[in-house]
């Protein structure tokens, strides 16, 4: 593990009591509702993408003043949140460990 890093995307949809496995080297993004999974977890995420279509103005402002990056999108826009992330996976060398759990949500 040691040199290994990861990037764990946590994403909006339901877990039913599935616990990542998170090491203290990994990257963890939050997409969007996704960012409620991480206070749950008790995980500060890296950085939170996506259109911001499932969080209240409220979560919003508490997640700009902690500090973690917002890279907030249209919410009018041909992709999803997830191709989103995954679109800019191809500008990086970090490798995307990428697991769905849950139901469709619109």
């Amino acid at each position: 593990r040691k040199g290994f890093m990861r990037a764990v995307i946590i994403a909006n949809g339901i877990i039913n009591g599935f616990r990542p496995v998170i090491f203290p080297e990994d990257i963890v993004i939050a997409v969007d509702g996704g960012y409620r999974y991480c206070l749950e977890l008790k995980l500060r995420p890296h950085t939170l993408i996506g259109d911001m279509d499932s969080l209240s103005p409220e979560e919003i402002d508490a997640i700009t003043r902690s500090g973690i990056p917002i890279s907030r999108y249209p919410p009018r826009k041909d992709h999803t949140d997830m191709d989103l992330l995954l679109t800019l996976r191809h500008s990086s060398k970090l490798p995307i460990y990428l697991s769905i759990f849950g139901d469709l949500r619109s």
